[in-house]
């Protein structure tokens, strides 16, 4: 019995289980806590649910995508729904020349997410999930888990609030949206017991705060310009025509 407990898979009701698998830490002391691995789990797949955008859902990757650069591992954004704002990547940490974005949609998009989670050369991939809605079903989903743990990536995806309700083998799924100044987070599903309550995280810049009067609100959704790490100006790409053709550079 003490052999069948020990086992990383296993777990009690009620516990959170200490942590065998490797994770990158995710930057909120809070949020490695309620975590099974104490971080974002490496070699599988997360999933961040929401329906709104510029609430801060980035800034609650940034941290990591820190680590991942700092480390010379590669990253690679597929499919973000704004071109990301080069000076502000850097003054987060985040070498250009470890970023890579990939511009896919429908099951192009997925086929490049796979690909690069399973390559091995990258240390997070992050994806946006908007236009294959329809392609995304358990079967896809199973494929993306499964690259992630061949290439040892931990792979992320954007996906709406209602897929909430959908079965994915995702080993992480968290709702989250913004509320009285913080981003709200609702861990749906993880490697331990369900938890209940919901986990409020301060994702924003300090200024925000400093400017804004107390009683104040933040709005439900940004503009886009105010997402973190996101802006309009171009910047150097990798873009993925298609499923059938390389990747190839484009300034």
């Amino acid at each position: 019995m003490a052999d069948i407990l020990s086992n990383p898979a296993v777990w009690r009701f009620g516990q959170v289980p200490a942590s065998v698998r490797a994770a990158i830490k995710t930057g909120f002391a809070s949020l490695d806590q309620a975590l099974p691995a104490h971080g974002w789990e490496q070699g599988a797949l997360t999933e961040i649910l929401g329906s709104e955008q510029g609430i801060g859902e980035l800034s609650l990757l940034i941290p990591a995508l820190r680590q991942v650069a700092q480390q010379g591992q590669g990253i690679v954004l597929v499919a973000p729904p704004c071109i990301p704002f080069p000076h502000a990547w850097e003054a987060h940490g985040i070498a250009l020349k470890q970023l890579v974005m990939l511009r896919a949609e429908g099951r192009d998009l997925l086929w490049a997410a796979e690909q690069a989670a399973r390559s091995g050369a990258c240390g997070m991939v992050v994806a946006w999930t908007a236009s294959c809605r329809k392609e995304m079903n358990y079967q896809a989903l199973r494929r993306l888990q499964m690259a992630a743990e061949s290439g040892g990536s931990t792979l992320v995806l954007y996906r709406p609030a209602n897929a909430a309700s959908e079965a994915s083998p995702a080993a992480t799924r968290i709702s989250v949206q913004a509320n009285l100044g913080a981003l709200q987070l609702n861990i749906i599903k993880r490697r331990a017991a369900l938890m209940s309550q919901t986990l409020p995280l301060n994702v924003y810049p300090p200024h925000w705060a400093a400017h804004r009067p107390a009683h104040a609100a933040v709005p439900r959704t940004l503009p886009a310009r105010q997402a973190a790490g996101i802006s309009e100006p171009a910047a150097v790409l990798h873009t993925v025509r298609s499923a059938s053709r390389p990747l190839s550079a484009a300034l």
